[in-house]
C-alpha cells in the first residue's frame, strides 16, 4: 500500500503525467471506479519481471516510478484489456472487511 495508495487517494494524479491523468479521469468520470483498479493492475502487469526479481525496496522504487515511465497510450491499452467485474471487487471488499473486523 506505500505506493498504491497514492495512486488511488488522488485518482492517478499523483506522479502520473499529465496526458495520463487527462484521459484516465475521462474514463473515471464515464464509467467509475473500476478504471483505477485497471490501472494498478496495468503498471504491476508492465513491470512484473522486473518487480519479480527485485528486493522489497527495489520494488517500492519501481513502483513510485511506474507512473512516469510508461507511455500513456500503452498504460491505457493494457489496462483496458484487464477485464474487472463488480462482483470481485464487492468480494474482495468483503474479504477486506471481514480480516479488518478480526484485528
Amino acid at each position: 500500500t506505500m505506493y498504491a495508495s497514492q495512486w488511488f487517494m488522488t485518482v492517478c494524479i499523483y506522479n502520473f503525467p499529465f496526458s495520463t491523468v487527462v484521459r484516465v479521469w475521462d474514463i473515471f468520470l464515464a464509467e467509475g471506479v473500476k478504471i483505477i483498479f485497471r490501472i494498478a493492475m496495468a503498471l504491476l502487469k508492465l513491470n512484473q519481471e522486473e518487480l519479480l526479481s527485485e528486493s522489497f525496496e527495489q520494488i517500492l522504487q519501481i513502483l513510485k516510478q511506474a507512473p512516469s515511465a510508461v507511455e500513456s497510450e500503452t498504460l491505457l491499452q493494457v489496462a483496458l484489456q484487464i477485464k474487472l467485474k463488480n462482483k470481485t471487487l464487492k468480494d474482495i471488499e468483503s474479504e477486506w472487511v471481514s480480516q479488518s473486523n478480526t484485528m
